[in-house]
């Protein structure tokens, strides 16, 4: 039974008059299922109407299809409010995309939409986008044709205005993105605010003029998140409400629904001002999540967690054993006897907004401590190669920079490397221990480059790849004579070697695409994660140029969004595995018709 209950509303009055005539629970199970069909029918188009009488809302739950679970996104609802899509997967974990419609208990998967997530609904209903593989991709309802709009690596919300611009989250730790439904060149449409150390921000709607948009920012420090207005068309933006994880709808004619400390709230907007007016009313309590139109509200208490699933694998991809209870955690780094390893802990299990530390797992006592403890969030660990040490990315300030800390008792970070760059995040120190190779956000308009920093001696850290794409560092060849990353320089992500220190000869290892590229402890083999989410191996010689083998998909991987999420053991036979996943675990859904009236009545 659901937690979420509607404020002062009335019963479902029209299923309460078929029951009552009928005595529906005295008929065959068939016709008790056609009668109260029919009664769901009646009331919808009864209080779809403008018409409809204060005070009378018709209340039901909704349930996943037999044998499936809703996942990764809350369901949502058509322009029309007479459809619903999400994402539900089977018990091996397939995950499609299902329409329902509102007067019906049946479902149907939506042919094409294997391995995708995150559904959203065109203006005009007509079709839906989705992510899949990697991609943003576009479905016509009508004709069944499914075409790929651009990359998203790991994408998780869109927006479709009237006039086919889509706003997007392309990948973890994004801002927002815009394209055109029909392709073309993707462009910012917002920007990430150091000063708030916001790590993401999440698109909402489009407001009623199709220029401005709600979205949300997420930021590493706590009570500074926000909903925001922002617009397409510059890099303006208005703050509306303070509040960590905040959903919102503008809802005509002057209505913003929003959704803070799982409570859902409704209170008067100006739609041309962008401002609030008045005081918030509670429409319902213990939300987790939501989605609204005009005339149809769908709300869920479930847990919306996003948490890790690490595990081992053989190179087959067969799970040889599974870590339970790390939480949320990003990069891992292993320790150079590999009995450790080191990882960036966003939170733990059921803590919602809890400082970001580096810890310590010790794979043959399968105990965590804590590294870091500072009031800053760390992310990127990275071993020395003698195993003393480990070096980290740190924002106490409004960037993060690198820090260094050793493991004797009571020590403390040694800051090495501080300039004005957004993100500095070390990936590898090269087995000579003279270089530590470091991914770099010069600023929150540029590209990803790559820099060297030098751990002696009095050279300056120097950029090694500083072009007009996104380089992303994989780490030092074994001879420390290469440097293996991925750039997006022909238009999608492939991975390359080039020479150290100097880039000159380069070598496509990739042949279809790909990212998050590693290196063999024994610089025999190179790994990356391809187009279509597969770990693959490619085989290795130095020389000059070196010799790269033919790629060979290992095994399948979902959910990895950043690099050092995996780390091959014992030089390729097992593989330690941080894949991502939603929380989300929707058994029920509390659908409210003509919603309106459960806060319209009681205004006063």
């Amino acid at each position: 039974k659901s937690g979420s209950q509607p404020v002062s509303s009335s019963s479902s009055a029209a299923i309460e008059i078929f029951s009552r005539r009928y005595e529906l629970k005295k008929l065959s199970p068939v016709l008790f299922i056609l009668i109260t069909l029919a009664a769901l029918f009646f009331a919808y188009k009864y209080f779809e109407k403008n018409d409809a009488p204060p005070g009378n809302t018709v209340q039901f739950q909704i349930y996943p299809p037999a044998g499936m679970k809703m996942v990764n996104s809350m369901p949502t609802i058509s322009p029309d409010g007479n459809m619903l899509a999400y994402a539900a997967a089977d018990s091996s974990g397939k995950t499609m995309i299902w329409l329902r419609p509102i007067g019906s208990v049946k479902a149907r998967p939506l042919e094409g939409t294997d391995n995708a997530g995150h559904p959203f609904w065109s203006y005009d209903g007509k079709q839906l986008g989705f992510f899949a593989d990697g991609k943003l991709l576009k479905l016509n309802l009508l004709t069944g044709l499914k075409k790929v709009i651009c990359d998203a690596s790991s994408g998780w919300r869109g927006v479709w205005g009237r006039d086919d611009q889509i706003i997007f989250i392309p990948e973890f730790f994004a801002p927002i993105y815009k394209v055109n439904a029909g392709g073309g060149t993707v462009s910012q449409a917002t920007f990430l605010d150091n000063s708030l150390g916001e790590e993401h921000h999440l698109p909402m709607q489009f407001m009623p003029d199709n220029e401005h948009f709600l979205f949300t920012s997420m930021s590493r420090n706590k009570g500074q998140s926000y909903l925001y207005i922002g617009s397409i068309n510059d890099k303006k933006r208005k703050q509306i409400i303070k509040g960590d994880n905040i959903t919102a709808f503008f809802i005509k004619p002057d209505y913003l629904l929003f959704n803070q400390n799982r409570t859902l709230f409704v209170q008067e907007f100006d739609p041309d001002n962008f401002e609030l007016k008045g005081e918030p009313r509670i429409v319902l309590n213990d939300v987790s999540d939501f989605d609204a139109r005009d005339n149809l509200l769908l709300a869920t208490n479930s847990s919306t967690q996003s948490l890790s699933e690490v595990g081992y694998y053989d190179r087959s991809g067969k799970l040889l054993n599974k870590i339970n209870d790390l939480g949320l955690i990003v990069e891992i780094s292993l320790s150079p006897d590999q009995k450790r390893f080191a990882y960036h802990r966003v939170s733990a299990v059921d803590e919602d907004f809890p400082n970001q530390d580096i810890w310590i797992y010790d794979m043959q006592r399968n105990f965590s401590e804590r590294f870091t403890s500072t009031s800053a969030s760390d992310m990127s660990p990275v071993w020395s190669p003698d195993g003393n040490k480990i070096v980290y990315s740190s924002s106490p300030d409004s960037v993060y920079n690198i820090y260094e800390k050793n493991f004797e008792t009571n020590s403390k970070p040694r800051l090495i490397f501080e300039n004005n760059f957004t993100v500095k995040a070390p990936v590898d120190w090269s087995s000579d221990g003279k270089y530590i190779l470091v991914g770099a956000l010069p600023s929150v308009t540029g590209s990803g480059d790559i820099w060297v920093l030098p751990v002696s001696g009095d050279e300056k850290p120097f950029p090694y790849l500083n072009t007009d794409f996104n380089e992303i560092p994989g780490g030092f060849s074994h001879d420390g004579k290469n440097v293996l990353y991925s750039s997006d320089e022909t238009g999608r992500s492939e991975v390359y070697i080039q020479s150290f220190p100097k880039p000159s000869e380069k070598v496509v290892v990739s042949t279809d695409g790909g990212m998050w590229p590693e290196w063999r402890r024994d610089g025999k083999e190179i790994y990356y994660i391809s187009a279509d989410k597969f770990l693959t191996a490619v085989s290795y010689k130095p020389g000059s140029p070196p010799e790269i083998g033919t790629p060979e998909k290992l095994f399948k991987v979902e959910g990895i969004r950043f690099f050092n999420m995996y780390r091959e053991i014992d030089n390729g036979r097992r593989f330690i595995i941080n894949e991502i996943s939603s929380g989300y675990n929707i058994t029920s859904l509390l659908a409210v018709l003509n919603w309106k009236s459960m806060f319209e009545e009681n205004k006063e």
